[in-house]
C-alpha cells in the first residue's frame, strides 16, 4: 500500500469508530429521552369517571339524553345523539341528561352542581360539542 492510501484508510477507520460512539447507542446517555409527563385535566378525568360509572357515589348510574325518536324517551350518549347540541350551552345539555334506568329522573336531581358540571364538561370535550 501507498502511504497516502494508508492514511486515508486510517482516517476512515477512526471516523467510523468515532461515529459509533457519538450515535447515542453508547453508555454516554446521548440521545436518551426523558419520559414525557402527560398533563391531565382533573375536571375531565372526574367527569369521565362519573360517565363511566367509576365513581363510588354514583356507581350504578348510567346517563342518557332525552330523545323523541326512542320509545323509552331516552337514548345512549353517542356522537350522533349529541350532534344537535353542537355550539349550544352547558345549561341546555345539562337539562337533557337523564338516568337511563329511570328516565323521569334528571341528572341535575341526582348529581351536585359540581358533579354535573364535570359530567357536562367531559361530554363537551369527548364529543367536541364546543359548548358555551
Amino acid at each position: 500500500m501507498i502511504p497516502f492510501q494508508t492514511s486515508i484508510l486510517a482516517c476512515l477507520i477512526t471516523f467510523s469508530s468515532i461515529s459509533v460512539f457519538a450515535s447515542g447507542s453508547g453508555s454516554f446517555g446521548y440521545g436518551r429521552q426523558e419520559p414525557v409527563q402527560r398533563i391531565t385535566d382533573p375536571a375531565y378525568e372526574y367527569g369521565k369517571a362519573l360517565f363511566k360509572g367509576r365513581n363510588k357515589k354514583y356507581k350504578k348510574v348510567k346517563f342518557c339524553t332525552v330523545s323523541e325518536e326512542a320509545e323509552s324517551g331516552v337514548t345512549k350518549i353517542k356522537g350522533k345523539t349529541m350532534k344537535p347540541f353542537r355550539k349550544s350551552t352547558y345549561q341546555k345539555v345539562a337539562s337533557t341528561l337523564r338516568n337511563c334506568a329511570q328516565p323521569d329522573q334528571a341528572a341535575h336531581q341526582l348529581l351536585t352542581n359540581d358533579d354535573l358540571f364535570a359530567l357536562v364538561y367531559y361530554i363537551d370535550k369527548r364529543y367536541r360539542l364546543k359548548l358555551k
